[in-house]
């Protein structure tokens, strides 16, 4: 009887099998921990926050682009000859 549990205590085999379920189970623990804790994230996920009007609301004035030298040189020179 003596030897007998010698022996299963020896005996690796099983072992190596019983650590990859427990690997498996903890591995599947994090995942649905995860999925639980995203979950209303990931639900909302692709749907939008605002709604978009139909017609585009313009909230900055156009500014015009700013004159370079040799525009307002132009300009000015128009005006003094007079063309």
């Amino acid at each position: 009887m003596k030897q007998i549990l010698r022996k299963l205590i020896k005996d690796e085999n099983g072992q190596s099998q019983v650590e990859y379920g427990i690997i498996i189970a903890l591995i599947s623990i994090a995942a649905i921990g995860s999925l639980t804790a995203l979950g209303k994230s990931l639900f909302k996920f692709g749907k939008p926050d605002v709604i978009v009007p139909d017609e585009p609301v313009i909230t900055d004035p156009v500014i015009p682009p700013k004159k370079t030298f040799w525009q307002k040189l132009w300009e000015y020179l128009k005006k003094w000859f007079g063309k």
